[in-house]
């Protein structure tokens, strides 16, 4: 009766300290899946606007302020120094930007992988580790119930146990987990970044192989390369009748022998009315070399 009172007493740290076995084996997996992005993790933490709280302390007590300014300054140093370490999912370890030269396949993307398939991969790894890392925070909470709460039971056992056997809430719990997921890791995940495809599309160049020029050509987004002649739409009035919409002679046959045709300055446009009329044929369609 006494070691069960002591051992309710007792706190979780000196729980740990008389059997360190599974929490020593679960922290040193979780210290390798944190290290892994630790760079990811600290940028989440220093893309919060921090300093809104501490401009309104700064506003309310100006000598708490000026305390707060200093300390956080602090943490913002090292929060920018973390957020800068090299993450082990990162766009620059498995690149997707790339251009492919005829003979020597894709070039600057993740081992001479397709574009989409080295997307795929980095996706997929995103979900693998994520998952990993939600399995283990399961797993801990399976340690500390085991091994270091001091009750045999609690009503959250049963929460957890029942849950655990209804499989459309396992299925919810997923769908959830997949957006959240898609949601933290959004710069990774994505084919580009934000800043290509949102905040500047037609301020950067994309290196692409040109067979013509016979290399690698840059181009700005957005530019023009080639300039296509207009094309005159066509429409059929009530009568059946097909119409040009830019007011040109439709090509075609007239009823006087001639061929009309756009691209043929020669045809008078009064010989070939919409009424004369009459849908090309095949010796037509040849005789627009001659024009």
């Amino acid at each position: 009766m006494q070691r069960e009172t002591d051992q309710v007493d007792s706190t979780l740290a000196q729980r740990i300290r008389e059997n360190p076995t599974p929490a020593v084996r679960w922290g040193a997996v979780m210290a390798v899946l944190v290290l892994a992005e630790l760079g990811a993790l600290a940028g989440a933490v220093m893309a919060v606007p921090w300093d809104v709280p501490v401009g309104a302390i700064a506003t309310t007590v100006p000598v708490l302020g000026d305390v707060f300014a200093s300390i956080a300054a602090v943490f913002a140093a090292a929060g920018d120094a973390v957020a800068s370490l090299p993450t082990l999912l990162s766009r620059e370890w498995i690149p997707n930007q790339g251009y492919h030269v005829p003979g020597e396949g894709w070039q600057e993307t993740f081992l001479g992988l397709e574009p989409k398939h080295a997307w795929l991969l980095r996706v997929g790894l995103v979900y693998a580790y994520a998952f990993a890392f939600l399995y283990w925070t399961w797993r801990g909470y399976l340690v500390f119930r085991r091994h270091y709460r001091y009750a045999d039971w609690t009503p959250t056992d049963d929460v957890v146990d029942r849950f655990r056997g209804h499989t459309w809430g396992e299925f919810g719990l997923v769908v959830v987990a997949v957006f959240l997921v898609m949601a933290a890791f959004a710069p990774t995940v994505s084919p580009v970044t934000q800043e290509h495809n949102i905040m500047q599309p037609y301020g950067h160049n994309v290196t692409h192989y040109d067979a013509e020029a016979g290399g690698l050509q840059t181009i700005t987004r957005g530019r023009r390369t080639s300039a296509r002649p207009p094309t005159a739409s066509r429409t059929t009035s009530g009568r059946g009748r097909t119409t040009s919409s830019t007011g040109s002679t439709p090509r075609g046959r007239c009823r006087t022998g001639r061929t009309c045709s756009r691209s043929c300055p020669t045809a008078p446009a009064s010989r070939c009315s919409s009424a004369s009329w009459r849908p090309p044929s095949r010796a037509a369609s040849r005789s627009r070399s001659r024009c």
